[in-house]
């Protein structure tokens, strides 16, 4: 007896990124696909490496999984080749299958090759969209009239700045009433004495200077209250209503109030976790939206290290060493970054960086919903389960 599909609520898709540069990609479009007026419920599955919940591996455990959820597409993306096992469940499970951002391997002897070269896999897809005109060339011969291609481009790896409460904003706003501000953003424990340090240096060449400070975890909020008063800087804590004014030299926002808000108060961003070794590093994608020139160190998960090196290699950010000079560096790249003309030139390329490929995942966003709509999936209600024979 087949399973009982949704009955309400919006249709579910499930994004599943086979590397962790596809699961950026996905996790982006699902940020696109939820601004839109009627959003589809959005299940994000990827690399255990990006702290995604990795699907079942085997077929059995596949096909519960679709029972159990009940997506009515699953979208792919990433170089990794993506298991047989999902694909097939998904097929016979009824499901709109679509692989995005599509661009075939270079290396030969590549996993992805084979996908690209196994014509009867690739007309699994409902859709493909392809980076390039020649991707779609390419694969146009090897498949039937079933898969419809599209040339969508590149899909974007940062996702657009997300709203704010403009209230809050705009008294915040009026409380600093002008003073410059540099945020750091998720700082660990192990960080907060080379953030204080750093502030207190800065201080000395802006002396109305104000360190928004967000703590990668609550419990490290202490930490960078500790540190603060340990160097002599007049620090006031969120969760304990302190104000802003204008002796606040150190602000802790350790409340989890979205980090939008602070963000778009401050001049400069430090990208906690990237001085040591010992974090996974905060995300430019915010910083780079709104308008807050990056500053960061070397370290983080290997994604983030290769974002970084490209962000600094391009001039979207300054990069400064670990220990034991982090300290003195980071303090000279804040008030590099405090000037209007460096600060203009660090912003315009991270701007321009940033809104790659929005075009495309717009595009791509589009597409999806399309396909839901004329299918009747306002509310998932045509899908068809597997057989419960095959649930595990």
């Amino acid at each position: 007896m087949a399973a009982q599909a949704q009955e309400e609520g919006p249709a579910r898709l499930w994004l599943h990124g086979t590397d962790q540069d596809g699961a950026v990609v996905l996790s982006v479009l699902r940020d696109h696909l939820e601004d839109q007026p009627a959003p589809p419920d959005c299940l994000l599955t990827g690399p255990q490496a990006e702290g995604l919940p990795g699907p079942p591996g085997d077929a059995r455990a596949t096909r519960s999984y679709i029972q159990r959820n009940r997506p009515v597409a699953l979208v792919l993306a990433g170089a990794a080749q993506p298991p047989r096992a999902m694909i097939e469940a998904a097929r016979a499970a009824g499901l709109g299958l679509f692989l995005v951002d599509a661009d075939p391997p270079r290396a030969a002897g590549s996993l992805r090759r084979r996908l690209w070269r196994g014509g009867d896999i690739l007309s699994c897809f409902t859709e493909i969209h392809c980076r390039t005109q020649a991707v779609a060339d390419a694969l146009a011969v090897r498949l039937g009239s079933g898969t419809t291609l599209r040339v969508s481009g590149a899909l974007a790896r940062f996702s657009a700045a997300r709203p704010c409460n403009r209230a809050e904003l705009q008294a915040l706003s009026a409380a600093l009433a002008r003073r410059p501000v540099w945020l750091a953003l998720a700082v660990p424990a192990s960080e907060a004495e080379a953030v204080m340090l750093a502030h207190a240096q800065a201080l000395r060449q802006a002396h109305r200077l104000l360190l928004i400070a967000i703590p990668a975890q609550p419990d490290d909020a202490a930490a960078l209250m500790r540190h603060a008063l340990d160097v002599g800087l007049l620090a006031g804590r969120r969760s304990e209503d302190a104000d802003i004014d204008e002796t606040t030299q150190v602000y802790v926002a350790d409340t989890g109030d979205d980090q939008g808000l602070f963000l778009r108060l401050a001049q400069v961003c430090y990208l906690g976790g990237t001085l040591k070794p010992d974090a996974a590093g905060a995300d430019p994608g915010a910083a780079l939206a709104l308008g807050a020139a990056p500053v960061h160190g070397p370290c983080g998960d290997p994604a983030l290290q290769a974002w970084l090196q490209t962000l600094s290699g391009a001039g979207a950010s300054l990069r400064v060493p670990s220990d034991p000079a982090s300290a003195d560096a980071l303090a000279d790249a804040v008030a590099t970054l405090l000037q209007p003309e460096t600060a203009a030139h660090v912003v315009l390329r991270g701007w321009e960086m940033v809104t790659q490929g929005n075009d495309a995942t717009d595009r791509v966003a589009r597409a999806i919903l399309t396909w839901l709509r004329e299918r009747g999936q306002g509310a998932a209600s045509q899908q068809t389960a597997p057989p419960s024979g095959g649930a595990a």
